[in-house]
């Protein structure tokens, strides 16, 4: 079974606690993070009724592309640095 299918069954089932679980643990990289597992969290929260925690995981995904270090590629000749 894998983490979105996990989530997504917690959700459904009303188990915030196992949501919260998979949340904390892709935010320590005990899980990789992946769109579609993050969609899943947003969904699965939202279903629980706690858009607070939906917005959050929005607001993470969001700060997190922006976040990422650029490439080390030389710009100019397009070689790495």
């Amino acid at each position: 079974m894998t983490y979105i299918n996990l989530v997504t069954c917690y959700g459904r089932a009303g188990l915030i606690e196992g949501v919260k679980r998979i949340h904390r643990q892709m935010k320590s990289g005990e899980i990789g993070q992946s769109a579609s597992l993050l969609n899943a969290l947003v969904d699965a929260y939202r279903n629980l009724g706690k858009r607070d925690l939906a917005d959050l995981v929005n607001q993470e995904s969001w700060f997190d592309s922006y976040a990422q270090p650029e490439d080390e590629t030389n710009v100019e000749d397009g070689s790495p640095s």
